[in-house]
């Protein structure tokens, strides 16, 4: 007769602050030698409380900062009203390691403050210190902090790797999120709407910096306002940025308002984007303006009714200084320039897009060389939109 082996495996479970959730105590009765189904049972319990070790409970951090030093998933449990210490402390929740993933859990972290500063010395929600890799950060609400709700930090020294933003939103902060110097970044599902700055400095929905292969995924920007420049999406000195199903309404600034901005940027996409309502109360208002990059694509946007209130212009698709991008399939109405290629001789590809009602639908300079029709650059304006006016209607091409 085969003697039973009895085998005990406790479990404990320790969470941040010395808490004890719970004691469990597994028992398996089995022959000898072990048979393979209970081995197999054993390493699934164990592999299940390395998971629980690793998974810590964030409960209460009003008046000193949350740092996270150590990789793990974290979870916050309660909503947090985040009262400034008052010792120097620059956001709420710091991540100072690699492999974290912070599960917010649909909390709240919030903040109280009339500060009028830059939001990028201010106090932000998150910041992600330099050189950390492979992080995520979900299911958040963040609102109140004189800074961005989220800040990435990376440096010229020290980039961030595979950060991923999801299901976040930023609210009545001075600004929403900025990635700075990251790869492989992630930012989907993030709603950055009604942040205001109401001092000297611009407000951005959605802010990247030096940033490369980086993904902005079915995001919304929306009613953000400054009293100088406002940006739903702002991209400066990117390389491989896409920007796809996002939406940038309602924005307002004094000075120059902008749904979608790419600066010095490369072989990057806006795809399948809505920019509408955007406006400047005294110079000019954007819906996509892209500045001193090449080899961009921007591809089936809609984009309609921005505006300005002051001495400035309105502009559907703006090219500033650009070569050889591919503008194609996008459909602009109702600002006060559709398409405008400022470049003496554009090297730009416009296939198949859709501008009326804009006071002036294209402006765009070709050499006579070149003829846009003739080469294929710019076709298709002669089919009527319903009850609208041609395609072909208040076009400007300079030759």
């Amino acid at each position: 007769m085969t003697r039973s082996r009895v085998l005990h495996i406790t479990f404990c479970f320790f969470f941040l602050f010395s808490d004890i959730i719970g004691i469990s105590t597994y028992v398996f009765e089995t022959g000898d030698p072990l048979s393979t189904e209970y081995l197999s049972e054993i390493i699934r319990l164990l592999k299940a409380q390395q998971d629980i070790q690793n998974l810590v409970q964030i409960k209460d951090f009003i008046g000193q900062q949350c740092s996270i030093t150590t990789a793990g998933t974290y979870l916050l449990e309660t909503s947090i009203s985040y009262t400034d210490p008052g010792d120097g402390s620059n956001s709420a929740i710091k991540i100072c390691s690699s492999n974290v993933i912070l599960d917010l859990n649909g909390q709240h972290i919030t903040f109280s403050s009339s500060a009028c500063t830059d939001p990028d010395s201010a106090m932000c929600g998150i910041i992600i210190e330099e050189g950390c890799h492979d992080i995520t950060i979900k299911n958040a609400t963040i609102s109140g902090f004189p800074g961005y709700g989220i800040k990435v930090n990376g440096s010229s020294t020290s980039n961030l790797n595979n950060i991923t933003l999801e299901n976040i939103t930023v609210n009545n902060c001075s600004s929403g999120i900025k990635a700075s110097y990251t790869n492989n970044g992630t930012i989907k599902s993030c709603t950055t709407n009604n942040n205001s700055n109401s001092c000297d400095f611009s407000a951005y929905g959605i802010h990247l910096e030096n940033c490369t292969s980086t993904k902005i995924e079915e995001c919304t920007s929306n009613q953000n306002s400054s009293e100088k420049k406002v940006y739903g999406i702002y991209v400066n000195n990117g390389e491989e940025i896409f920007i796809d199903k996002c939406t940038c309404k309602s924005n307002s600034a004094k000075k120059n308002s902008y749904g979608i901005n790419l600066k010095n940027t490369s072989t990057s996409h806006v795809l399948g984007c809505t920019i509408a309502n955007n406006l400047s109360t005294k110079k000019n208002s954007y819906g996509i303006k892209v500045s001193s990059s090449e080899f961009c694509t921007l591809k089936e946007n809609t984009i309609h009714r921005n505006k300005t209130n002051g001495t400035g212009e309105s502009y559907g698709l703006y090219l500033n200084s650009s070569q050889r991008l591919t503008v194609e399939g996008n459909t602009v109405e109702h600002n006060v320039f559709g398409f405008f290629d400022n470049e003496t001789e554009s090297s730009s590809l416009f296939i198949k897009n859709i501008a009326y009602c804009n006071e002036i639908n294209y402006v765009v300079n070709y050499p006579l060389s070149d003829l846009p029709i003739k080469s294929g650059k710019m076709y298709d304006y002669s089919a009527l939109i319903s009850d609208m006016v041609t395609k072909m209607d208040n076009i400007e091409i300079n030759l």
